[in-house]
C-alpha cells in the first residue's frame, strides 16, 4: 500500500522500507490486519522519513541521476537502516538484515522485528 501512489504520493521503495522498518511492520502485512496503534506508528514513521529524505536532499543511490536542481546529489542514502544493507546487523537488534521480494518490488527487512502475524 505505500507503494501505491494514488493512496500516499511521494513514499518510494527507498522510503517505505525505511518507515516499515522503523515502525516494525513486516512489508507483507494486510493494512487490515494493523491495529490503530500500528498504523498511528507507520504513519509517523512515513513522516519521519520523508522529512528526513527532504532535509537530506533526497537519495542519490544507483545510478547518479537524482539530483536538486542545483546538481547536487541527495544524502538520505547515508541514514538508511535497512534499504540495500542484506546481511549487516540491523542498528536496532544486531540480527542480520533480509531482502524480500514483495510483489515485484524488493525490500530488506530486520527479521526479528518486523515479523508477519
Amino acid at each position: 500500500m505505500l507503494l501505491d501512489q494514488k493512496a500516499i504520493s511521494g513514499v518510494g521503495n527507498i522510503y517505505a522500507n525505511e518507515a516499515l522498518w522503523l515502525a516494525k511492520v513486516h512489508p507483507e502485512a494486510k493494512a487490515s490486519s494493523l491495529s490503530d496503534s500500528r498504523i498511528r506508528s507507520l504513519y509517523e514513521a512515513v513522516l519521519k522519513v520523508l522529512g528526513d529524505g527532504l532535509r537530506l536532499g533526497g537519495a542519490t543511490i544507483a545510478d547518479d541521476k537524482y539530483r536538486n536542481l542545483y546538481g547536487e546529489r541527495g544524502h538520505y542514502e547515508q541514514a538508511v537502516r535497512v534499504y540495500q544493507r542484506k546481511g549487516q546487523p540491523c542498528p536496532r537488534c544486531g540480527t542480520k538484515i533480509e531482502y524480500l521480494k514483495v510483489g515485484q518490488r524488493g525490500t530488506y527487512i530486520c527479521p526479528k522485528k518486523q515479523v508477519l502475524s
